[in-house]
């Protein structure tokens, strides 16, 4: 019985060693120029003037549904995080950027020739887009890319009637590593006779604690 308190004593000391020497990966979303993405880069497209990003999962029957996120107070940094359907890759040949949804090659953004004609997809080439005043711009069909009244993202011939409001920036992520908070335990240390209901605890909320 001696035995089994001494063990029991030791255990929640070397939790609460463990746990309160541990480190986190957090993420920061940052605003970039499109010439300083790379093919390997993770980056969000959004629009500063209403803080909605272009999601890349409606695919080929619709086109972009806005995302909103937060930023800071001078837009230079997303706050928070960003879901899945929001990232996405690029890559750049001789005419233009061509932007992928995150992880895959094998579908990219596109225009048709169509106000609304922002697509994701496969069977479309005309997948090339520059950055012109604060736009982007469709190399093929010469159309700018922009939100049309918070409903989704289009592609129109002119800035300035229904997306003239847009300000397209890109925000990359970056992994940081930050130290966690300590973590808390809800028992004191002490020696104990009988079972002990113990709580473990951490003010990060995306702090993962191992015992």
């Amino acid at each position: 019985m001696k035995h089994s308190v001494l063990h029991r004593v030791f255990y929640i000391w070397s939790v609460m060693l463990f746990i309160a020497m541990g480190s986190v990966n957090g993420q920061t979303w940052n605003r970039v120029a499109i010439s300083e993405l790379t093919s390997t880069d993770v980056f969000v497209i959004l629009d500063t003037t209403s803080g909605c990003a272009m999601i890349n999962s409606n695919g080929a029957s619709s086109a972009p549904t806005p995302y909103a996120l937060t930023l800071n107070s001078d837009k230079s940094e997303i706050i928070g995080n960003v879901p899945e359907n929001c990232k996405w890759n690029i890559e750049e040949d001789a005419t233009g950027y061509i932007f992928h949804p995150n992880g895959t090659a094998s579908t990219w953004l596109y225009s048709t020739n169509q106000n609304n004609g922002i697509r994701v997809g496969s069977t479309n080439a005309n997948k090339h887009f520059i950055m012109e005043s604060d736009f982007l711009k469709n190399v093929e069909y010469g159309r700018f890319v922009g939100i049309y009244n918070e409903q989704d993202w289009r592609s129109y011939t002119s800035i300035h009637t229904n997306i003239a409001s847009t300000r397209t920036c890109f925000y990359k992520y970056t992994a940081v590593q930050s130290d966690v908070p300590t973590p808390t335990i809800s028992l004191a240390s002490g020696t104990y006779y009988t079972a002990q209901t113990v709580t473990l605890a951490c003010e990060d909320p995306e702090a993962v604690i191992h015992y």
